[in-house]
């Protein structure tokens, strides 16, 4: 317990053990919809319709033999679409870190666009932030606003290695299924090449 030395390519610095505060910081995570902090946690007796109810919804409709047969999805190869597994793929993960694979792919200087919800606290934009902020030693457009209708959609910057990282204000994990207008903006622009 107590504190420890975390490292990466980057360097050292003394990080407190998670196991520490992990107790209240779970408790106090399990109040809110992870997904999207501002949404109502679904709970049994909501009295309300849930945000979850289309995922619900989603996945009657595309199991359904007449869906699957007008998408053209050959029997045998999926026999269940689920929207989120929960560890339960036919793989074992045992990549611990990728960021070399990043760091490999960020050297060869391909476009990149990376984003984040904002509201998000299943991968906090700051966590992506951070991730992306590690593959560049040098920022070539710095923090600002990007806009749509007149009105802040986010905040971006674009890093020396052709890595481009965007918030989208409002959105949650899955981003363009809470902001779709804001995230398609962000993807025309930036795959039109113009500045968000």
């Amino acid at each position: 317990m107590g504190r420890r030395l975390v490292g990466d390519q980057k360097g050292w610095q003394e990080e407190e053990d998670r196991e520490l505060h992990l107790p209240a910081w779970k408790k106090l995570f399990d109040e809110i919809s992870a997904p999207h902090i501002l949404h109502n946690k679904c709970i049994a007796v909501s009295p309300g319709p849930s945000d979850e109810y289309p995922h619900y919804l989603l996945y009657f409709w595309v199991n359904n033999n007449a869906t699957r047969e007008t998408l053209g999805i050959k029997k045998g190869t999926v026999n269940e679409w689920v929207r989120c597994h929960q560890g339960d793929l036919p793989y074992d993960e045992d990549i611990v870190n990728g960021i070399e694979y990043h760091r490999k792919v960020a050297s060869l200087n391909y476009r990149t666009l990376v984003y984040s919800g904002d509201h998000d606290a299943v991968l906090p934009f700051l966590s992506t932030q951070a991730w992306v902020r590690s593959l560049s030693d040098h920022i070539v457009d710095d923090w600002r606003a990007w806009h749509l209708d007149g009105q802040s959609a986010g905040f971006t910057m674009t890093y020396g290695n052709n890595v481009t990282f965007a918030t989208v204000k409002g959105g949650g994990h899955t981003a363009p299924e809470y902001q779709p207008e804001r995230c398609f903006a962000m993807f025309s622009r930036w795959i039109s090449n113009r500045p968000l």
